[in-house]
């Protein structure tokens, strides 16, 4: 039987050690050569089947960038095809460390009070006031004493005629009724204590507080902690 062209074209070849050998034919490689398009075929399937399900082109996807959220510092990513929408998460490109929220450092300064000591005199006269005020359904006792001890340290018959305006005008009594401001309040009240702690009662009152230097002086200082206790003292 004669042989074929594609057969007969196969001539023998001589090697390096001098022997002759013949090309295989190639329908010898057939079933190599399926076996190697088959598995060609698959990865093409399989790459193609991936390209499907995340689309590259511009037109058939929408990619979309969130902002961190307050729990995480996670950027979300999201791609949108045909109205389905799926998303993950990744770091920053610059965030190496954990985002760490900045604490507010306020100063803390000391709130201790100053012990006064006072005379027994003193005492009297500082429960005379608590004791008019109430009396009086006066409730800011604490300020009524800090005013009383500021203008005058518990002491009715205190008064000051230095540094005044006029230089002639005289500062009488508990609370230091001016001779000249308030020349409605007479010698005989301003130094009684029950008659000028009333007066000072009803000014307060009225909104009249500002009329005292020490008013300025106690609420800069914040004096009037000092006399809680002071004002809780048994009438």
């Amino acid at each position: 039987m004669p042989k074929s062209k594609y057969a007969q074209s196969n001539k023998p070849l001589r090697h390096k050690d001098g022997r002759f050998y013949k090309v295989p034919s190639l329908a010898y490689n057939i079933p190599l050569i399926g076996v190697l398009c088959a598995l060609v075929g698959l990865i093409v399937m399989e790459l193609g089947w991936y390209g499907k399900s995340i689309p590259h082109a511009p037109s058939e996807a929408r990619i979309e960038a969130e902002s961190p959220t307050s729990t995480h510092s996670f950027v979300w990513y999201c791609i949108t095809v045909e109205d389905k929408k799926d998303c993950w998460g990744t770091l920053p490109a610059t965030s190496t460390k954990p985002v760490v929220k900045a604490t507010e450092v306020k100063k803390v300064t000391s709130t201790k009070t100053k012990i006064k000591k006072y005379s027994d005199s003193q005492l009297l006269v500082a429960a005379k006031i608590v004791e008019i005020a109430k009396a009086e359904k006066f409730d800011n006792i604490p300020y009524l004493l800090a005013l009383a001890d500021c203008e005058s340290s518990f002491k009715p018959s205190n008064k000051n005629a230095k540094g005044n305006k006029p230089s002639w005008s005289v500062d009488r009594g508990t609370f230091m009724y001016n001779s000249h401001w308030k020349k409605h309040v007479s010698d005989s009240c301003a130094y009684s204590l029950t008659c000028s702690t009333k007066l000072a009662i009803q000014d307060l009152k009225a909104g009249r507080q500002s009329q005292w230097v020490c008013d300025r002086t106690i609420r800069k200082e914040n004096r009037i902690p000092q006399y809680v206790s002071l004002a809780r003292q048994p009438s």
